[in-house]
């Protein structure tokens, strides 16, 4: 709940606070512009972009961590968990004034996922048990969001995104395996996107 009072007050404050800050308005956007981004929130991204006219710009964007955690519960047992994560996403964003400084974005594009894990277990006396699994995931994602100008190339402002998805994956525990694949909709809530533009 508190995130999303954050993401409301970022899109709505500009909307009222606007006309009180005089007439300037957003930079205009030229073909072959870059800009660079960082989105946080439910899910951390970084990204780039180029603009291909004044109101359109290709935007490639990703996220992904390694992590490794060691815990011995008991005393007896020592467990190892990897966790590796990718995702890459491909889209055209289109940016429309709505009023002074303020800017609407809506963006379609393509994002592409990878995850893999390694838990290795072993007992007292040495024993391994090491269970793996593999993901990859394929899909489409929506945005709809929001930013301000608080300096000419400088924008603050939130998203909401929709993707759906199809992921392919395999879970391996001692040399057997069992397979999957399944379909996904999910919404990502980002409160804080920071956008600086060249």
């Amino acid at each position: 709940m508190r995130t999303l009072s954050i993401a409301v007050v970022l899109i709505v404050a500009p909307l009222i606070t606007a006309p009180a800050l005089g007439a300037q308005e957003a930079p205009a956007f030229h073909a072959g512009q870059w800009a660079a981004e960082f989105s946080g929130g439910a899910a951390n991204s970084a990204g780039v972009m180029r603009f291909i006219n004044p109101r359109s710009a290709l935007v490639l964007s990703f996220n992904g961590s390694i992590s490794r955690t060691t815990a011995t519960p008991d005393g007896d047992y020592k467990t190892v968990n990897t966790v590796r994560n990718l995702n890459l996403a491909l889209g055209m964003r289109r940016h429309a004034s709505i009023a002074s400084r303020v800017l609407a974005t809506t963006e379609l594009g393509l994002d592409l996922g990878y995850n893999r894990q390694k838990t290795g277990l072993a007992d007292a006396f040495g024993n391994p048990i090491t269970s793996r699994s593999s993901q990859t995931s394929f899909g489409i994602y929506g945005e709809i969001g929001g930013q301000y100008f608080v300096a000419p190339h400088l924008a603050l402002g939130a998203v909401a995104t929709l993707n759906a998805s199809m992921s392919r994956g395999r879970n391996e525990t001692q040399g057997t395996g069992t397979d999957y694949s399944g379909l996904s909709l999910n919404t990502v809530l980002r409160p804080i996107r920071i956008t600086l533009y060249f």
